[in-house]
Parts: C-alpha cells; structure tokens; sequence
C-alpha cells in the first residue's frame, strides 16, 4: 500500500477562485478541528478529495450505525459569496511520526497549491494548566506582510509573543512549509 492513498478524488473539480486554505486537524482542545468542522456543517463544501495513510493511526471509528470508517482526512471546497473559495482540511487523525507530518504537509500543500492557493491559515490550540477566565486569540504569522494583514482583519487576534514557543503536529508544518513554497498565511 503506498504510504499516502488518495482514497477519493473528485472527478470534476469545478473552476476555484483564489482559495484560502484552512487547516482544522485534532490537536490541542481539539480546538482547530471544532472551528473547521462548524465551517463544514454551515457551508455544505464539496468533497475533493479523501486521504488514507498507514502513518495514521492503526485503528477504525465505528460510526453511529455501528459501521467502521478508515482514519482519513479529507479536503473540502467551499464556494463563498465574496467572491474567494475556501479549501478546508478536516479529519479525525493526523501523523504523529515526524517524518510522516512533514510528508504529509508537503503532499497537502502541494495539492492545494496546484489548485491555486497561496494563503494558508491554521487553526490550533494552546495548552494552558487552567481554563482562562477570559480567553484570547493568538496569532503568529509567515511573514510581516501576512502580520498586518490579519491584524487588521480582526483586532481580536494578539500578534505578540504567545503563550507558545512553537506550533508542533501538521498545524506549525503546513505554515513552515508554506512559507518555503512562498505562501503566506497565519496561525491562529
């Protein structure tokens, strides 16, 4: 079985307007998972394109009819009324072996680059030993282009020192990755 197995892909992918592709994978309060998953249910995306891996995790989800489903992760399009498409990643599982993640950045960014996009945004959480009274939004950026972009976008996201050193797991490595593949884009 090759490592990376593109279970599905659509047969006609339609005509996609300068898409931002969006990141929400398991990780940390599962926090970029949720945030994707909502943008999922309200939009009603077009699957792409489904992902199996034997660097996913050795199991099987049972879904609510007792079925099983392979571990995948899947890229979704979104059509917007503003005129840009969105490309979403979502899923279940990602590598946890470091090797793998880099692979499998690089294959998605590939992927997404081929299909027009050269903005990334990644969605993740920070481990905290307490839940915050109030919560924020950090963000940390490719470049200082894409900084002030998403500073100006939304005041709500801090671009100063977080709370985290570094973003591990596929969340930090689509972002370095996309930086090498001269993308911009953002953490948040």
């Amino acid at each position: 079985m090759d490592k990376w197995l593109i279970g599905k892909k659509a047969d006609n992918i339609p005509k996609i307007n300068n898409p931002i592709f969006i990141e929400g994978l398991p990780g940390i309060g599962n926090v970029g998972k949720i945030a994707v998953d909502f943008l999922i249910d309200q939009l009603n995306p077009s699957l792409i394109y489904e992902i199996h891996s034997t660097n996913f995790p050795h199991s099987v989800f049972v879904n609510d009819d007792n079925l099983i489903e392979m571990p995948a992760v899947r890229i979704y399009l979104a059509k917007t009324k503003v005129g840009r498409n969105l490309l979403l990643l979502a899923g279940d599982v990602q590598p946890v072996d470091e090797s793998a993640s880099y692979e499998f950045s690089n294959l998605i960014l590939d992927i997404v680059k081929k299909l027009g996009c050269k903005e990334v945004i990644t969605l993740g959480g920070i481990g905290t030993a307490a839940e915050p009274i109030k919560p924020k939004v950090y963000g940390a950026a490719i470049s200082s282009i894409s900084k002030e972009r998403y500073g100006k976008l939304s005041k709500s996201i801090i671009f100063n020192k977080t709370k985290a050193d570094a973003i591990i797991g596929a969340t930090g490595l689509l972002l370095g990755l996309a930086k090498l593949k001269k993308m911009e884009g953002s953490a948040i």
